[in-house]
């Protein structure tokens, strides 16, 4: 008796943990899509400027890629914040990429002007050691 209960209970126990969870998945796009673009970018922004200050990079590369997903003006800091996330993955071309947006629409008014432009530096001699490295590697090959 017990097993055939527990078996006519079943479908309806699938049925409303399925309805909760699509519920809970609607909730959450509600929420993301709840603010005006504008808006979205600029929290998304607080939330990426916390990430980098915590040195969480993980975290700032999963709202950085949301920002860049977004249409709409991204404020100058995103490119700055960018090219920090891309240095940290050691992607110096992205970084350096980035970071040279960041400069030319901030400009040197720009908060982050003077850092990025030792983060380019230093981006530039990461890349040499790289190639003088390699270069060295195959002479010695």
């Amino acid at each position: 008796m017990l097993s055939s209960m527990k078996k006519r209970r079943l479908p309806g126990h699938k049925a409303f943990a399925g309805l909760v969870l699509s519920s809970v998945l609607a909730l959450q796009a509600g929420f993301a899509q709840a603010l005006a673009p504008e808006h979205e970018i600029r929290r998304l922004m607080l939330a990426t400027e916390e990430a980098v200050a915590a040195e969480n990079w993980s975290e700032a590369g999963e709202y950085l890629n949301r920002l860049q997903a977004m249409e709409g003006e991204k404020p100058a800091e995103y490119y700055y914040y960018r090219g920090r996330a891309m240095l940290q993955a050691n992607h110096l071309n992205e970084a350096r990429s980035a970071l040279e947006q960041y400069i030319t629409r901030a400009g040197a008014e720009g908060t982050h002007y003077q850092q990025s432009l030792k983060l380019i530096t230093d981006i530039e001699k990461a890349s040499r050691a790289s190639v003088r490295a390699l270069a060295e590697g195959q002479a010695n090959a």
